[in-house]
């Protein structure tokens, strides 16, 4: 008797023997028990996956002597026939190379006739995806309204080609990949009965090789069977298969990792002498590559199981290679697998490719140091470029503000007026200059006049040597008790005191403390010290800290012209509720200011003239929105008063 290949000699003849699909297999046992046998079904799923099989097993189930039936005898004649592939009434069709229209005509025919021995007349055509659009068009009719004694099985691997209109038509049953441990059992059942014996590692690695496939499976294990003496090991699949081994994998991947060309080289001529083929070789460390980021995340997962032998050796690499490795290496790998699968000589692209990888790998210090140097190189250049800027500005006369460049180099886009001899009153227009435009409601109505601002020391120019400056007074502790000194400075500076502070640390190298400065808000400033209020616990650590309060009194000193203490107090503590009480009280302020500026006093003030309310404003400013908004802004930083008429 001719020799049987195994995958035909262990098809399945029952529902029960296929492996892997009992969603459908108890589906179309129910269908059968119920009575409920549709008029067209559609197996759908990857290859090797018992389409065929069931749809041969459906058909005895319907044809049976004994049937319908879920369990058909196998003995009568129709179920010996419908085996055999020779029933009259059970016609397989290869629509691969039954495509065209002409043959569905001839179909279309046979149809008409009733069936020889069965029930039915079944239909079962393979790589339905095969058929012409014309083809399916001509069949639609017959497949919506069949004769009752007709029933059509499809079977394809692709069914998103079906047209919608036979889907529609079909009942739908999805095949699914079969599972690498039920591919095993089924191996290991085969080769008791065969006879021979099976490594369970081999076994492994022929259903991992097989992609969910029984039938390539049972083709590996065929091949094994005629080749080995006695047990068939995981060493005889991978020389019949063309594998490589694990250890080899390993190896090639730490050489493109440390940018070994020269041994890359030679282990891919090594394989390739060996009957390997260069895309086994791509597809091997893809494989690979995959094995150690699941070994990074779940190292006891089953499939890994193909490296006991070199557990410890794997689960280091695992940990050696980052995500972001083992992620550039997939695409890589892929990248090269697809530019090798199109040209005649793959061997070339592979090596090509490999190497490339290879000298990526062994520049990425050499690229990261050059980047380090380049980033300290372009830091450099912008605060080169914000000192000259500075210089230019107060050389010019100091009237300028800093604002923000629109070179992309600048990092800090923060802008801060420049002090000089004097800060310039609020500029509001003309009432001569509103007139020309002729548009402006504020031309109605004169505008309160704003107390100028006091004179103040300019800042000195960043590198430019400065006058021996006393020393600054030592840090306050943070439990010492509030004392409210002379020379209160008016609340209304303390912005811009703050401002020109940061302004000096950041063009004296103190990024970071003038950051945390930035962060912090000034509360109160007298003739002896600075309080500034911190929200967080390192911020408060930093300005408490003996060095950096030092730095934080030389910028006060040559802004304020005399040395100052610098003290830090909490958000929401009783010293900096008390420091905020003694600057709304209005406690004396220093009388250092400008000649021009009004006195603190509320005579001197009243002899001006009275101070603008917001509550009490006149109709005509209250019936101006415009000139209502500028005002109680206004009123929010600065003292104004209206000139008595």
């Amino acid at each position: 008797m001719a020799y049987l290949a195994l995958y035909r000699k262990y098809r399945p003849k029952v529902f029960a023997d296929v492996v892997g699909q009992k969603q459908v297999s108890e589906t179309l046992v129910r269908a059968i028990e119920s009575d409920k046998v549709a008029h067209a079904y559609l197996f759908a799923g990857p290859r090797g996956t018992g389409k065929t099989s069931m749809a041969k097993i459906f058909a005895r189930s319907i044809n049976c002597v004994e049937g319908p039936t879920a369990t058909p005898c196998g003995q009568c004649t129709a179920c010996k026939q419908i085996l055999a592939g020779q029933s009259m009434d059970v016609l397989e069709i290869d629509a691969a190379s039954n495509r065209g229209i002409d043959e569905i005509r001839t179909l279309r025919e046979n149809v008409k006739f009733m069936p020889v021995e069965g029930r039915k007349k079944i239909f079962i055509i393979d790589e339905a995806h095969m058929l012409t659009t014309e083809a399916w068009n001509a069949l639609l009719k017959t497949i919506e309204e069949p004769p009752a004694h007709v029933m059509f099985i499809f079977a394809t691997t692709e069914a998103e080609k079906l047209p919608v209109t036979i889907l529609s038509r079909c009942q739908r049953y999805t095949f699914r990949r079969i599972t690498a441990d039920d591919i095993v059992g089924r191996l290991q059942y085969v080769a008791n009965q065969e006879g021979f014996e099976l490594d369970p590692k081999a076994a492994r690695l022929i259903a991992i090789h097989a992609d969910g496939g029984m039938r390539d499976a049972l083709s590996i294990l065929d091949q094994c069977a005629g080749m080995a003496g006695g047990l068939i090991d995981t060493e005889l699949v991978e020389n019949l298969i063309g594998l490589v081994s694990k250890e080899w994998v390993m190896d090639l991947l730490d050489r493109i990792h440390k940018g070994d060309g020269a041994g890359i080289l030679s282990a891919i001529s090594q394989a390739l002498v060996e009957g390997r083929d260069p895309l086994q070789i791509l597809d091997a460390l893809i494989r690979h590559v995959r094995a150690l980021l699941i070994g990074k995340v779940a190292p006891e997962e089953e499939e890994l199981a193909l490296y006991d032998t070199v557990k410890e050796a794997f689960l280091a690499q695992s940990q050696a290679f980052s995500v972001a490795d083992i992620n550039r290496y997939v695409h890589q790998f892929q990248s090269i697998q697809g530019d090798a699968k199109g040209v005649d000589n793959p061997r070339t692209i592979v090596e090509m490719g490999l190497l490339v990888m290879c000298a990526e790998s062994g520049s990425v210090g050499r690229d990261l140091e050059s980047r380090v140097a380049s980033l300290e190189a372009r830091e450099s250049r912008q605060e080169e470029a914000i000192l000259n800027r500075l210089t230019k500005l107060e050389a010019g006369g100091g009237r300028e503000s800093v604002r923000p460049s629109l070179d992309p180099s600048y990092g800090d886009q923060t802008s801060y007026p420049m002090p000089n001899e004097e800060f310039p009153e609020p500029s509001m227009p003309e009432p001569s200059q509103q007139e020309e435009r002729g548009s402006s409601p504020l031309s109605k109505s004169p505008l309160p006049k704003v107390s100028p601002l006091p004179k103040v020391k300019p800042l000195p120019k960043p590198g430019a040597s400065q006058d021996p400056s006393p020393q600054s007074p030592p840090p306050i502790p943070a439990d010492a008790p509030v004392t409210i000194g002379q020379g209160l400075v008016d609340a209304a500076q303390y912005r811009t005191i703050q401002g020109n502070v940061i302004n000096y640390l950041k063009s004296h190298q103190r990024s970071l403390l003038a950051t945390v400065l930035n962060q912090s808000q000034l509360i109160y400033v007298d003739a002896y010290k600075v309080v500034f209020v911190v929200k967080s616990a390192l911020n408060y650590s930093m300005l408490t800290n003996a060095a950096h309060a030092k730095d934080i009194g030389e910028a006060c000193y040559a802004f304020l012209g005399h040395a100052v203490a610098v003290e830090a107090v909490k958000a929401n503590s009783p010293q900096a509720a008390e420091y905020k009480a003694a600057v709304q009280k209005g406690a004396a302020p220093s009388q250092e200011a400008s000649g021009n500026a009004v006195k603190a006093d509320p005579e001197a003030r009243e002899a001006v003239g009275h101070k603008w309310d917001p509550a009490n404003m006149s109709p005509q400013e209250a019936g101006n929105p415009m000139i209502k908004e500028t005002l109680s802004k206004l009123s929010e930083e600065y003292d104004i008063y209206v000139e008595d008429k």
